[in-house]
């Protein structure tokens, strides 16, 4: 089986990605894959998430999965550490966080997430079309994917 989950989050001015999770969804249903596409106020937080956690729960051993993220990315800090930041990726519900409720989603967590998937398959491709990508999905995370 083929899946993909699609995740455009187009705000803060950003424009096109409406129009490149449509494109990249029409690729991917073009070789066969099942997409979930999450745009606008399914690609919050949690409904990024919950995506990738439907997309690992129906995964399994020799399908294809693809995660693809279309947006901003950003490094985050801490208040009262301004030297320690974290490389995110910003859900559309971004701004509606607050100091005790962080929306971005970390690199750390992208990745526990990467390991999560690839022990159900191994064939899985990851494409983050933001800035700040650089080890995003981390390698240490993904231990014999293919």
């Amino acid at each position: 089986m083929k899946r993909a989950l699609v995740l455009g989050s187009q705000i803060e001015g950003l424009n096109g990605v409406d129009t490149d999770t449509r494109l990249m969804t029409a690729m991917l249903q073009s070789r066969g894959f099942v997409v979930d596409r999450r745009t606008g106020d399914q690609a919050t937080r949690d409904g990024i998430l919950a995506g990738y956690d439907k997309l690992i729960a129906d995964s399994g051993d020799g399908d294809a999965a693809v995660v693809y993220y279309s947006g901003h990315g950003f490094y985050s800090t801490v208040a009262a550490e301004q030297s320690r930041s974290w490389q995110c990726i910003a859900p559309t519900d971004l701004r509606q966080g607050s100091v005790n409720d962080f929306r971005g989603i970390t690199a750390w967590e992208l990745a526990i997430k990467q390991t999560q998937l690839t022990t159900k398959t191994k064939n899985v491709t990851v494409i983050l079309d933001c800035c700040h990508s650089s080890q995003m999905s981390r390698d240490a995370a993904v231990r014999d994917a293919v």
